[in-house]
């Protein structure tokens, strides 16, 4: 929506560039990737289980974190040049993992909520970001750079 209203054309997304056509990167002006770099930490769960087999009980102790980076690429199609490319790093974050319950779907539950909650975080930092990134005065200026670079190479 941001890149339809800020006056881009958009098309996509693709699974992957590899699935786009040649027709399709000859029509793009500019191809954006993401990269999430985002790495995740846990704390090692252990079992106890009792003597029929059965689970007793599933505990972790420690804090989970979320670090790492999201890195925005605009590559002319084509070539597959590199253009432009803007890093955001993900603000640490950690919460606590120190859980004891008889239920592993709940142990997983508990720990996805918390990482769940703080990719919720990291996600409106991501879009704040990405709307002072991709100012339409500079990725013009950045097409008209691809269109430039286009007109030379010989393919």
């Amino acid at each position: 929506q941001y890149f339809t209203a800020s006056g881009f054309t958009v098309s996509g997304p693709f699974p992957s560039v590899d699935m786009m056509t040649f027709p399709e990167k000859k029509q793009a002006d500019l191809l954006l990737t993401v990269d999430f770099g985002v790495v995740t930490d846990q704390p090692p769960a252990s079992m106890v289980r009792n003597d029929d087999g059965s689970i007793a009980l599933v505990s972790s102790r420690g804090s989970c974190t979320v670090t790492g980076a999201i890195t925005f690429v605009l590559w002319e199609p084509l070539s597959m040049q590199r253009m432009w490319a803007k890093s955001l790093d993900v603000e640490p974050s950690s919460f606590d993992c120190t859980i004891m319950t008889r239920d592993v779907v709940g142990y997983n539950t508990m720990v996805m909520n918390g990482f769940n909650h703080a990719f919720e975080g990291i996600f409106r930092k991501t879009m704040e970001t990405a709307v002072r990134y991709f100012d339409p005065e500079e990725v013009a200026l950045v097409k008209s750079q691809a269109r430039e670079l286009r007109e030379k190479k010989v393919y």
